[in-house]
């Protein structure tokens, strides 16, 4: 596991640092003021839409007895981090970017957050890099290319965007049409509000005939968005524990499970990653449906596993071979379609041990980003 320590918030000479502006929202939601100005603030409105961009927070829970899925965002470390720059709560509803990411004109002024796989991003025509706070000048141009490594950004804006919550949460569930911008993706010409924030004080005009951009002179350490474990290969390496129906899988085809590299299929989607490249023989076939999560690997009858996502569905009839930890369900999330991975076997006690871990990394490091808020 990668330690975290003062180095995973660099300070570099690229960009001014901006002063000192005023107090942080400590409200759970959007609903708390920002900087200390309240109301709606400007407009973001989608030139381009991306690939996939939708809002989402930190999903749904308490709905899943229903036949709801929690959804949200699916790497959740970078949304929070993402919002954590720019001192938001970290459920603080942010754009998740798949793949391309879209083009956004801000009618205000505008500090901006980028968290997650290493896209090209412009602001007008100033390529500016991710894990750092942007000051955006009223009128420009974000533009959130395609993803060099990684599959998924996430974009906070300070004080957030004004979206309502359906059912405790304003994550988008497109498929069933709810939450987020109008329960879709976004398309050209929406019109996203953003709560009021301010200029940096002290002269540190964002006029666009001076600056489009002004940036923090630190910025998060890239290694905390990219997998824990690769192989020789450079293949990610997924580590999960044994599934309710291992034991149904005969000695030939869990060896081969363990020891095969699979290969992302672009027909994944936000429920889950299908893997291809390799087939897994089953004897299990279909079975009644019993409660799946997150990280859960099934093989149809087709021996290509499905690995699930947070949006997946909430009960599966295919045999599940093994469970990828909580830890990696991140990784899961920069998977792009093309991506080379296998899995290792782990024990649940060292599952959970990762999964507090991690937890704990990434607390540490939203505290020590909290000692930088003051310069933005």
């Amino acid at each position: 596991m990668t330690s975290f320590g003062r180095r995973h918030v660099e300070h570099t000479s690229m960009g001014d640092r901006v002063q000192r502006m005023g107090g942080v929202s400590r409200g759970g939601s959007i609903a708390g003021d920002a900087g200390g100005v309240g109301g709606v603030g400007g407009v973001a409105t989608v030139v381009r839409p991306g690939a996939y961009t939708t809002l989402q927070d930190a999903g749904r829970t308490g709905y899943r007895n229903l036949g709801l899925t929690v959804g949200g965002a699916l790497d959740l470390d970078a949304m929070r981090l993402a919002n954590a720059i720019v001192g938001n709560p970290p459920n603080t509803p942010a754009l998740e970017c798949t793949g391309v990411g879209p083009e956004i004109r801000f009618d205000r002024p505008v500090c901006v957050g980028l968290c997650g796989g290493d896209f090209s991003v412009w602001v007008d025509d100033e390529p500016v890099s991710v894990g750092r706070p942007l000051w955006i000048a009223a009128g420009s141009l974000l533009r959130i290319g395609a993803a060099r490594s990684g599959y998924r950004l996430y974009m906070s804006v300070r004080g957030g965007f004004c979206v309502d919550d359906v059912l405790g949460s304003a994550s988008t569930l497109a498929r069933f049409g709810i939450g987020g911008w109008a329960g879709r993706p976004l398309s050209a010409g929406d019109r996203l509000p953003f709560r009021q924030t301010a200029e940096p004080p002290n002269g540190r005009s964002l006029r666009q005939e001076t600056a489009s951009v002004v940036s923090t002179p630190w910025r998060i350490d890239p290694d905390v968005f990219r997998p824990d474990l690769v192989d020789a290969d450079g293949h990610v390496v997924l580590r999960a524990m044994e599934g309710e129906q291992y034991p149904l899988f005969d000695a030939d085809a869990v060896r081969h499970f363990w020891a095969s590299t699979f290969v992302v299929d672009g027909r994944s989607d936000r429920m889950g990653i299908r893997l291809k490249g390799s087939h897994v023989p089953s004897q299990a076939g279909s079975m009644s449906s019993e409660p799946v999560v997150p990280g859960t690997v099934q093989v149809p009858p087709s021996g290509e596993p499905i690995v699930l996502l947070p949006e997946c569905q909430t009960t599966g009839g295919y045999a599940k071979i093994a469970t990828v930890i909580g830890a990696d369900i991140r990784v899961l999330a920069q998977l792009r379609p093309g991506d080379r991975l296998r899995f290792t076997r782990v024990a649940l006690d060292e599952a959970v041990q990762l999964r507090k871990r991690r937890f704990a990394a990434i607390k540490a490091l939203m505290m020590e980003i909290q000692t930088h808020v003051g310069d933005i």
